[in-house]
């Protein structure tokens, strides 16, 4: 007879150990993102589990929401499928548009920087103790002015403070801040060396191109990557690497245009972000974009400083490498109404909101009863310097219009009339900054002068543009647009030298390291607007030795002595500048060419 099966003496203990497994799975939704990305078994430890401390990955939660509706599921699928959609447009255009610089490029003999190139990807992402982070960042604050930057501070130092991780900036922006802060501490004199724990320049720029490739992938932290790219590409323009810094600005252009950050208009600053939770669905300007609503007014000042960081590098690359823009002003669909910037607390307080709408349209229609120079910031002042300039490039390169075209001609003439008349009125609206600077030490205004050199360089490229219409005796003479070309190449070499001076100028006193507005990127601008200025005093030069009257001789307006002198003067400055810009090298070589 068989005998009942013996229970086990060990059936306690495993009845335990089975308890203790099933204690130690977590209930479903309780791992966190990037466990459940890379499979891996995830503790649920807060703020940080343990596999993602071991490996020093960002440890991210899923933010808990109530009885999310049907509507916000549908909202999202819809901007996950416009982001992809997006994404896929900029693939199929990175070949085409690399082989367009590389081209372009080649074409501008810019080989100035042999072996530069996108450094490889560092083994793994820095830890960086906040204490040192926080001291970098306030670097970029104190000097973001040279970047053209306005970036809100307290934006970004609140939502470090951030309890929720999703909240907080985004790796590849913090990445792209540290990276412009260390660049330029460099080049200023602090009580404090960057400290060590910070990365090299090579892995910031890594670190942030790895980063912000992974911060595009999720749609609540575009602007992130609109900002931390704008800052990069301003990295690489300064640098020198115009190829790189000219695709990221392309691609960052058209997606910039996507989310509709170019149209931030007055219909648009009229919402009131303290309003949008009781708004109903697609009762505002930004529901069914790829940004959403903004979070607060801080967050909409901060759209539209992304915006004409953007703009504004995409100007620079246009005018420095001759390529075309990606801003089409001329389409309904890119047509730029975006507001000009604020500074970050006018937008906090709410202040910038009180003053008078006015975007680019302004600068040739200004509307009745307002100055829209009356109360601009500094970087508003650039960008409107920089929007005239790059339309009297474009100008110059229409003026090739058939002889017998007399319509044409009349088109083109009040095109360049508009531009000259838009120049005129902004020239005479802001100061010389050598008129404002005091003789005692204090604030500079560089800025102001760089403006004014824009002008001239506007001059220049307005009176080339008109010589086509000089056979028609209602338009311009030829001998006056010469004479407006030489007056206006003068002053930009007399401008040249009080902007150099003060980019000399030792920046240990605390005021200084505030108050003076001037980038080296601007010194690179300098240098190229000295250039067209070169090629007319060399034109001026040969007229006058081909000159037989002897009395017309002498009454030119600037006699050949003079016209020698700034010449030689421009070449000096831009040797001088070559050793710290070798793109400006290029510009010297065409110049000594053409004197010879």
């Amino acid at each position: 007879m068989s005998q009942p099966p013996q229970q086990s003496g060990n059936d306690d203990s495993s009845g335990s150990r089975m308890a203790k497994i099933k204690s130690d799975v977590l209930a479903r939704g309780k791992a966190c993102l990037t466990c459940r990305e890379r499979k891996v078994k995830c503790d649920g430890k807060q703020p940080v589990c343990t596999p993602c401390g071991n490996s020093r990955r960002d440890c991210v939660y899923a933010t808990k929401k109530r009885g999310p509706g049907a509507g916000s599921v549908v909202a999202l699928r819809g901007k996950l499928s416009l982001l992809e959609e997006r994404m896929n447009s900029l693939i199929d255009e990175s070949s085409r548009h690399s082989a367009e610089v590389e081209a372009s490029a080649e074409s501008f003999n810019m080989e100035f920087a042999p072996g530069m190139s996108v450094p490889s990807m560092p083994l793994q992402v820095t830890e960086i103790p906040p204490e040192d982070r926080d001291y970098v960042l306030e670097v970029l604050f104190r000097v973001q002015h040279r970047v053209l930057s306005n970036i809100d501070r307290d934006y970004i130092f609140e939502r470090l403070a951030h309890p929720d991780p999703n909240e907080r900036p985004h790796p590849g922006l913090i990445s792209a801040l540290l990276l412009v802060g260390v660049c330029y501490s460099h080049a200023l004199s602090f009580t404090r060396p960057i400290p060590a724990t910070i990365p090299s320049m090579d892995d910031l720029l890594a670190q942030a191109h790895i980063q912000l490739r992974e911060c595009l992938g999720n749609v609540d932290r575009i602007l992130d990557f609109l900002q931390g790219t704008a800052l990069v590409c301003h990295y690489l323009f300064r640098q020198g690497r115009l190829q790189e810094a000219q695709y990221m600005s392309a691609s960052t252009s058209r997606l910039a245009i996507s989310c509709r950050i170019h149209q931030i208009d007055a219909t648009v600053l009229a919402e009131d972000p303290n309003t949008y939770s009781t708004l109903p669905l697609g009762q505002s300007k930004w529901d069914g974009t790829l940004l959403g609503r903004p979070k607060s007014s801080a967050e909409l000042g901060q759209r539209i400083a992304a915006f004409w960081e953007i703009f504004i590098n995409d100007k620079v690359l246009s005018i420095v490498t001759g390529l075309l823009s990606s801003f089409d002003t001329h389409s309904a669909e890119t047509h730029i109404t975006t507001a000009w910037p604020r500074s970050a607390e006018e937008y906090r307080s709410r202040e910038a909101f009180s003053f008078p709408y006015s975007s680019m349209d302004d600068l040739f229609n200004i509307p009745a009863g307002i100055d829209p120079t009356a109360m601009d910031i500094q970087s508003t002042t650039t960008l409107k310097g920089i929007v005239l300039l790059e339309r009297s490039n474009r100008l110059l390169g229409l003026s090739s219009i058939p002889r017998h075209n007399m319509e044409a001609h009349v088109h083109f003439f009040n095109q360049l009339k508009e531009l000259r008349e838009a120049v005129d009125r902004f020239r005479k609206a802001i100061p010389l900054g050598s008129d404002l600077a005091p003789s005692a030490p204090g604030p500079c205004y560089s800025y102001i002068d760089v403006a004014h050199m824009m002008m001239h360089v506007a001059d220049i490229n307005i009176n080339r543009s008109a010589d086509t219409l000089c056979e028609y005796e209602q338009f311009w003479d030829a001998s006056t647009l010469h004479d407006g070309r030489v007056e206006a190449a003068k002053r930009i070499v007399g401008l040249s030298q009080h902007i150099i001076r003060d980019a000399k100028e030792p920046l240990e006193m605390e005021y200084r390291l505030e108050l003076i507005p001037f980038s080296n990127a601007s010194c690179v601008l300098v240098g190229f607007f000295l250039t067209p200025a070169a090629i007319v005093m060399i034109e001026h030069m040969r007229l006058l030795k081909e000159i037989d009257d002897e009395e017309a001789f002498e009454d030119s307006a600037v006699t050949l002595h003079e016209a020698e002198k700034d010449l030689a003067c421009a070449i000096e400055t831009l040797v001088e500048m070559t050793e710290g810009f070798p793109i400006l090298g290029v510009q010297l070589e065409k110049i000594q060419s053409l004197r010879e």
